[in-house]
């Protein structure tokens, strides 16, 4: 009887690493340790630039003897926006703000990414509420699979120049990359645009001088949502952080995507349907079915998941900023239609009520008036179809318990790491309550709304 309880014991450990599609990782182990990062800089410089990357050394402590070395070069830089305090050097100096970290030598760190290694990575506070990113990264995980790139993450203690900043998630920089977002970049010498594309929906667009961004205005769609409510779309602004060579690539993507979103709004609104010819120009469509019509030109699998997740997360900030697409058209292609990737930055989630729509609605009105109208377009005209809920529920049947294996380990790791959470005084497995609790009241309405 020992046996088979101590056999039960380790499969209920390993649940959520199997549902997840992760490997057992450093930070996974039994000890109550976390892994702990330690960056040096030459004579102690501080840490304070959005733009300049400061030489470094990194030594890293795992839990395990694999994931433990020291004295490997890097180069390290503040990154963000509002959570680098835009950039005021005495708030980056007395906060902690998260970091981009770009080895000389791609390296592995605890295991991620199924110990794939890689140049850059990324640190980014916990918060006072510690599980904010890191549980929605490890549910994106669960809900994607194999659909889209999604980070790895784990938490770790970061100390700079001997100073402890905090409790930090270590993940993954969202860039093109053969691990990461798989779309082939052009030649440096080459203008043509049949390339790939990686692009932000990014209300930070105009902040770079040489940033390569366009304006989607989505239709001048006025549209009634799965609610009941109307409004008119407001236009956004879409950066692309893929590298492209020329005006013409530039002109080339927004032209795609403006085109990519008319069969969508066409289809939805106007039941009128198009498709792309050979020269990637519209052509209507012989058909009586929008789902026809809109899977000719997005990739269906990463939109419902893509939806799901934030319709799971009620994440404010789906339609302004951090909000991922890619594509890419060149021969050696393996994403051959607009695919909703790398789901990233979840600091305005698990807010509000656990009882609505909130990816596939407009924002409230009271919120339009204090921060604008974050409403995401793309998931407005999608939730309204019934044959894209229809994919929905088929795919929370197929993902729903590895979404609760997910909430499971955290809940877990928050009290078996209770006192290495609890190093940084900001923040206690305690305050991480109530995202878990409001999680909890959001699954039974996702289960309302999307049960097969």
């Amino acid at each position: 009887m020992k046996r088979r309880i101590s056999v039960l014991l380790v499969l209920c450990a390993l649940l959520p690493v199997m549902l997840t599609g992760q490997s057992v990782r450093a930070e996974e182990g039994s000890d109550g340790r976390l892994p702990a990062i330690y960056l040096t800089t030459r004579e102690g410089a501080p840490i304070v630039s959005l733009e300049e990357y400061l030489s470094c050394t990194v030594d890293a402590e795992g839990t395990g003897e694999d994931d433990t070395f020291s004295g490997i070069a890097a180069e390290i830089r503040v990154r963000g926006n509002s959570s680098a305090y835009y950039g005021d050097v005495e708030k980056i100096l007395a906060n902690s703000v998260p970091y981009r970290l770009r080895f000389e030598k791609k390296r592995n760190l605890f295991g991620l990414h199924q110990g794939e290694a890689f140049r850059n990575w990324v640190l980014l506070p916990a918060g006072w509420d510690l599980v904010r990113n890191e549980l929605a990264l490890r549910m994106a995980r669960a809900i994607f699979g194999s659909t889209a790139y999604v980070s790895d993450s784990c938490f770790v203690h970061v100390y700079v120049n001997g100073d402890f900043k905090g409790v930090y998630v270590l993940c993954e920089q969202n860039q093109v990359n053969r691990g990461r977002v798989n779309v082939n970049e052009p030649d440096p010498e080459n203008e043509d645009p049949l390339v790939g594309y990686y692009l932000e929906l990014d209300n930070y667009a105009w902040s770079e001088p040489d940033n390569a961004f366009f304006t989607l205005y989505y239709e001048n769609g006025r549209v009634r949502d799965v609610r009941g409510d109307e409004r008119r779309f407001v236009p956004a602004e879409y950066s692309v952080k893929s590298d492209i060579t020329s005006a013409e690539q530039l002109k080339f993507i927004r032209q795609y995507l403006k085109n990519v979103f008319k069969i969508l709004y066409q289809a939805v609104e106007k039941r009128t349907f198009y498709t792309f010819d050979e020269d990637w120009k519209l052509t209507k469509l012989k058909t009586k079915d929008p789902q026809e019509a809109v899977a000719r030109a997005i990739d269906l699998d990463s939109a419902v998941d893509m939806y799901l997740l934030y319709e799971l997360v009620h994440d404010y900030d789906c339609g302004e900023g951090s909000f991922f697409l890619c594509v890419d058209f060149s021969e050696e292609s393996e994403v051959k239609r607009l695919q909703f990737t790398s789901p990233w930055d979840f600091g305005w989630a698990y807010a509000d009520s656990t009882d609505r729509y909130w990816a596939g609605a407009f924002c409230e009105e009271s919120f339009v008036k204090e921060y604008g109208d974050r409403s995401n377009p793309w998931f407005i005209l999608l939730a309204k179809e019934d044959w894209f809920r229809v994919l929905c529920k088929k795919r929370w049947g197929e993902v729903r318990e590895g979404v609760i294996a997910a909430m499971d380990w955290e809940k877990a790791f928050m009290e078996s790491h209770r006192e290495a959470l609890s190093k940084d005084y900001r923040s206690s497995p305690d305050s991480a309550r109530h995202v878990l609790e409001w999680l909890d009241d959001r699954m039974r309405w996702m289960d309302k709304r999307f049960k097969p």
